[in-house]
């Protein structure tokens, strides 16, 4: 299999958009609490 600068670009840009994806989403526990930060600006804080 040969590799291309085109197929690296393409995995590239999955990987990114894989870290994108996951980073989207979190899980808190129940006995936790989290501040959601946007740009370093408090945006939400969740106790539940």
């Amino acid at each position: 299999m040969r590799f291309t600068v085109r197929k690296f670009i393409i995995v590239l840009i999955l990987f990114i958009g894989l870290l994108t994806f996951t980073g989207a989403f979190f899980v808190v526990q129940e006995w936790k609490q989290v501040i959601v930060l946007q740009f370093g600006e408090p945006r939400q804080v969740i106790t539940e």
